[in-house]
């Protein structure tokens, strides 16, 4: 789990660096999705405009659900899910962190 965590700061604090290097790149942010097998078990992590899903028996489950604005959107029944037709626009923005330049 701590070798996961690491990773995870390790691509933060690119990002963070790189974001600072090019203020074109303010606000910009990234997708993960990680799956780690543990046996029978496993860890499903994910962030940003990314979802797991789980493929068995000719059949697709979503496992996960991503973090936009859609998203949040249709939670609260304001549109319809992302993936269906949307009864009002909505944006596709990611609702994660996000880094920015130093100032």
């Amino acid at each position: 789990m701590e070798r996961m965590a690491q990773r995870y700061r390790d691509v933060d604090a690119s990002l963070a660096e790189t974001a600072r290097d090019d203020a074109s790149l303010t606000g910009m942010s990234t997708t993960m999705t990680l799956a780690c097998s543990l046996g029978t078990q496993m860890i499903l992590a994910h962030l940003g405009d990314s979802r797991a899903y789980l493929y068995r028996a000719d059949r697709l489950v979503r496992l996960t659900r991503d973090h936009t604005i859609a998203q949040g959107l249709a939670d609260a029944g304001m549109i319809d899910p992302p993936g269906r037709r949307p009864s009002s626009p909505a944006p596709r923005l990611d609702t994660g962190a996000r880094h920015r330049a130093a100032d």
